[in-house]
């Protein structure tokens, strides 16, 4: 067992190195995670139906007004960006 925690500590510390070099170390949990949701659903031709990130693995036991407030934070930050000229669609900024 201890060789598993110690696999999952080098992993959280490799994590936490790569949110450090993608600029999201200091967002909320609910904010990474719906970015990663994001990105997961992302392809590089479309966008994103908030509906489908809502759906996603990592947003479950979040809050409906939590979610919507990391997407707006996330939009403010400039990471996502509402797309398409219908309603309710996102999509990641370019780095």
């Amino acid at each position: 067992m201890s060789s598993s925690l110690k696999k999952i500590a080098q992993l959280q510390l490799l994590l936490s190195e790569m949110e450090e070099d993608f600029g999201i170390k200091d967002n909320s949990t609910i904010e990474k995670r719906v970015l990663l949701a994001l990105a997961d659903l992302y392809s590089e031709d479309g966008a994103v139906a908030t509906h489908d990130i809502m759906e996603h693995q990592l947003i479950y036991g979040f809050s409906r007004p939590s979610f919507y407030r990391a997407l707006s934070a996330l939009e403010e930050q400039g990471k996502i960006k509402k797309a398409k000229s219908v309603r309710g669609f996102y999509a990641l900024c370019a780095e």
